[in-house]
């Protein structure tokens, strides 16, 4: 019914304390309107019955049923009723008044969303069909429109709207009128509702994956021509895939949706909760759980851009210090060699090729960064790991050359002979000696 033809007017007092101030919006069952509580001098919403179904028992029932399940939700996600009463023969709810806009009129301008967007509504949808679902209570026809996206002093709230057809557990399921049509929309019909089947919660939870498919691929999963032609693809015909719709999804992304959206409701997610939070994981934690690993030096380490870093250094500081490690491994090598290569020379140059060789040696120890490639030594350079000290480490180096050009073994130092001098670790990263 337009809004010109309603019988309700601006001034009109509602109940006693709530003036009528402007149309806002109207449906196939009723209209809003902004009106004013003159006692609490605040703005609210009016929501009538439409004047055709006035009189129809199972219509006024039906209204009834939304302002009840509503109110007796304690959430914050779903709007607030503060009244219901009759104007004029004419039943209707005094609610909240939201600003914002509702979800289908955002897909309409902005077309589809990232993960992490439809991750903030989820949560906040997934909230409001756990406290229905709690509380017995299937909604039956949650879609876009449905949706509000409320603005508020602390940001944005997601409110579930329209209760309508909610149906309680308990009661019959029978939802088919006696002119044979279907309550709900169509396009985010579950099979079960599709086929005039008992439901219980899982329904909601698959009309929440369809939600979830229009918001981050931007087409509608089961779209047709007709309500016919959309019910035979829900109940039938193969599910469609995200990632074809939107190759840039993440891989997840299809399992998630494979889930929500199984036929047999066994197959789906258990509640609201674990759903809101399943898809939280994907959109939120694919960085880490959702992308293919690549093989970096030998080792398998998380591609992602995100990925965390040990120590305060980022990445590219890191690289640069493993280069500065490379190079002073390269250094100190070369001193070893060139020690090496003198022969026996007296024991009092020992000292200042000792101290050659820790000079190529940093003196600050470093945080490794996890996971550890693999040593990046020369091969004809042997690395301690048992951590020795840097003075021992040359001895033995120095006299292992000539052993190794003549063809004996080489001696061990005892561990006892060790030098006094500086505490020394082994960088796990390159296998260099490290002072403390």
């Amino acid at each position: 019914m337009s809004l010109t033809t309603m019988d309700p007017a601006p001034g009109a007092l509602v109940g006693e304390k709530y003036r009528l101030v402007r149309p806002l919006a109207s449906g196939g069952m009723g209209a809003v309107w902004v009106a004013h509580h003159t006692k609490l001098d605040i703005d609210c919403a009016i929501k009538f019955l439409s004047t055709e179904f006035v009189g129809s028992p199972s219509a006024e029932a039906r209204f009834e049923r939304e302002a009840k399940a509503a109110a007796q939700l304690k959430s914050p996600h779903v709007v607030r009723i503060h009244d219901y009463g009759l104007y004029e023969e004419r039943p209707y709810m005094a609610m909240e008044l939201l600003e914002g806009e509702d979800l289908c009129s955002l897909l309409s301008r902005s077309g589809r969303m990232s993960l992490q967007r439809a991750a903030l509504i989820a949560r906040q949808v997934g909230r409001a069909l756990a406290a229905a679902h709690d509380a017995g209570i299937v909604h039956r026809d949650l879609k876009p429109s449905n949706v509000f996206l409320a603005r508020e002093a602390d940001g944005e709230v997601v409110k579930v709207l329209d209760f309508g057809i909610a149906k309680r557990t308990k009661e019959e399921q029978g939802h088919v009128t006696t002119g044979g049509a279907v309550f709900g929309s169509p396009l985010y019909m579950s099979p079960e509702q599709a086929r005039g089947g008992a439901l219980d919660h899982r329904s909601d939870l698959w009309s929440f994956g369809v939600l979830l498919f229009e918001m981050v691929t931007g087409r509608q999963a089961f779209g047709g021509a007709t309500a016919y032609d959309i019910l035979l693809k829900i109940c039938g015909e193969p599910l469609p895939v995200a990632s074809e719709v939107a190759p840039d999804l993440p891989p997840g992304v299809d399992a998630f949706f494979a889930q929500a959206l199984a036929r047999d409701p066994t197959g789906r997610f258990a509640s609201a909760r674990e759903m809101a939070q399943a898809f939280d994981v994907l959109a939120n934690g694919s960085a880490d759980t959702m992308r293919a690993p690549a093989v970096v030096r030998g080792r398998e380490e998380a591609t992602a851009p995100n990925a965390s870093i040990s120590g305060p250094t980022s990445s590219v500081t890191a690289g640069r210090r493993r280069l500065m490690f490379v190079g002073a491994m390269a250094m100190g090598a070369v001193a070893l060699w060139i020690a090496a290569g003198a022969g026996d020379r007296p024991s009092s140059a020992r000292p200042d090729a000792e101290a050659t060789s820790e000079r190529a040696v940093p003196t600050a120890s470093v945080t490794p960064t996890p996971p550890v490639a693999a040593p990046l030594a020369p091969p004809e350079t042997a690395v301690a790991t048992s951590e020795p000290s840097a003075p021992a480490a040359s001895h033995a180096a120095r006299r292992a050359a000539p052993a190794a050009r003549s063809g004996a073994a080489p001696t061990a130092t005892p561990s006892a002979a060790r030098p006094v001098g500086p505490a020394h670790s082994v960088d796990p990263d390159f296998g260099l000696p490290v002072t403390r």
